[in-house]
């Protein structure tokens, strides 16, 4: 006899194993932590190497003077969020033209069953006799 739990459709799927989808998802979650535990390493040396203030010019703008890591975090910063912003347009974007297709699909399959409905439905009209010359 085998338990209830092995004949269930996403055992079948993970190949017989009970806890596959939960097992990738610690295991995602594991190296985006040690992702960023390498990236907050990096931060760090590049705080201790990078400690020198310095005023950045453009034209005749000048900022403040600030170490060279605060100008990097506010590049890398601004670039991230530039990328966020260029992601969610193009998100967008593609859950409208989802939302288009799924429409016209949903027109199509309507229209595709309902003339067979109406074919199933209705007699067939009686042939005209040929108009004599």
């Amino acid at each position: 006899m085998t338990a209830a739990w092995l004949t269930t459709p996403e055992v079948e799927r993970n190949g017989g194993h009970r806890h596959g989808r939960i097992r990738m998802k610690w295991l995602k979650r594991l190296l985006w932590l040690s992702a960023g535990v390498v990236l907050a390493g990096f931060s760090a040396l590049l705080l201790i190497d990078n400690a020198t203030s310095v005023r950045l010019r453009l034209l005749a703008w000048e900022t403040p003077a600030a170490p060279v890591f605060v100008w990097l975090l506010a590049a890398f910063g601004a670039g991230a969020l530039v990328s966020f912003c260029l992601g969610a347009v193009s998100r967008l974007r593609g859950r409208a033209a989802r939302r288009r297709l799924r429409r016209t699909l949903d027109a199509s399959q309507r229209a595709a069953a309902e003339p067979a409905a109406a074919r199933r439905h209705s007699t067939p009209a009686p042939l005209a006799a040929p108009k004599a010359p």
